[in-house]
């Protein structure tokens, strides 16, 4: 091998020249000083370059403020330092996002100063965001639908009947308000669909549970198989909870759907209100069939259903979970093989 002159550089200065993070000396005066190669890859400027030019002519105008703040907290404390991110301008007119870590050395009257480029990791972070949240939003969106079509079969269903030379007068009166109802109904699920796609955030506002109950009685009756009996129990204690009424009404709807068709041989569905200290719960149970315990974890999986093919989008549980915890609530499944099953959503008090 050939043979090269001794390097007479301090082990530590050596092995900063082949670091990737910027190391590097600021003085309390904000020149840039002992700058390692990485400054150069970062930023495009040479050293020479970086060592004529103070600290915060780098960072951008609006980062400024906090990063000085961050040099007087590194300066005030016994032996620690500070961590902050800021954003630098880059040579070629970009910037780079700057992960910040500052002591203060007395001595030298500087900070010893190391900082990582998160430039493109902050990039992938973002971009993964953004598509977790365009996920969220696509099913959302087919929760709405999904919910549309429930709407659908209960108007199929009261066309079906008033069809029926056999009905009087009075029933044909009853189904035509009950059509209005669910024509209202849709209508507003339209709107979200709309709210969804135009600005991409669940609508705001808040309601009262028992009042959407007591309103949606009506159309879960039209929902419901005669071999199957509502009970509605409300707690008149319940405040507002912060989700708008069109969202109540499309939680009850999934679940309620869900409960019937989990009660093949006729049952009682349950729906019951209840105050819990600062929140208020909404519970849905049915005496149906249950769930087998090796599925129950999965029942908030979109797309995954226990019904049979055709009969289920497996859409219900993953909309109510969205919903609820885009609220700060929460939904819990409880489910005994042949027993039946219960869920309840949680949600804080307005």
């Amino acid at each position: 091998m050939p043979r090269h002159a001794p390097d007479d550089r301090p082990p530590l200065a050596a092995a900063a020249e082949l670091c990737s993070e910027l190391l590097g000396r600021v003085g309390f005066d904000g020149s840039l000083e002992a700058l390692n190669p990485a400054w150069e890859a970062a930023l495009g400027w040479s050293r020479e370059e970086l060592r004529r030019t103070r600290l915060l002519e780098l960072v951008v105008e609006e980062d400024r403020a906090a990063l000085v703040a961050a040099l007087e907290t590194a300066a005030r404390s016994d032996g620690g330092g500070a961590r902050i991110e800021s954003r630098c301008r880059r040579r070629d007119g970009a910037t780079a996002l700057l992960d910040w870590r500052l002591k203060a050395d007395f001595a030298r009257e500087a900070f010893v100063a190391a900082a990582r480029d998160v430039t493109a990791e902050r990039g992938l972070r973002e971009r993964a965001l953004r598509e977790q949240k365009t996920g969220q939003l696509g099913r959302l969106t087919l929760g709405l639908a999904h919910d549309f079509n429930n709407v659908l079969t209960l108007l199929q269903g009261s066309l079906a009947m008033l069809r029926d030379d056999h009905a009087d007068a009075d029933a044909r009166l009853r189904e035509l308000d009950e059509m209005r109802a669910a024509v209202e109904c849709a209508g507003e699920l339209a709107r979200a669909m709309t709210e969804l796609g135009r600005c991409g955030e669940e609508g705001g506002g808040s309601c009262d549970l028992n009042g959407v109950v007591r309103r949606m009685k009506s159309i879960l009756l039209r929902l419901l198989r005669r071999d199957v009996v509502l009970d509605v129990r409300l707690d008149e204690r319940l405040g507002r909870v912060p989700l708008d009424e069109v969202r109540a009404e499309q939680i009850l709807l999934n679940l309620a759907v869900n409960a019937r068709d989990a009660m093949v041989a006729g049952g009682r569905l349950t729906i019951e209100t209840a105050l819990l200290g600062e929140r208020a719960s909404l519970e849905v149970r049915d005496d149906g069939v249950g769930i087998p315990p090796e599925l129950l974890e999965r029942v908030f999986e979109p797309f995954f259903t226990t019904k049979r093919p055709g009969e289920g989008s497996g859409l219900g549980l993953a909309t109510v979970r969205e919903i609820a915890e885009g609220r700060g609530g929460r939904v819990e499944v409880r489910s005994r093989l042949g027993a039946g099953t219960s869920v309840v959503v949680s949600l804080p008090l307005v």
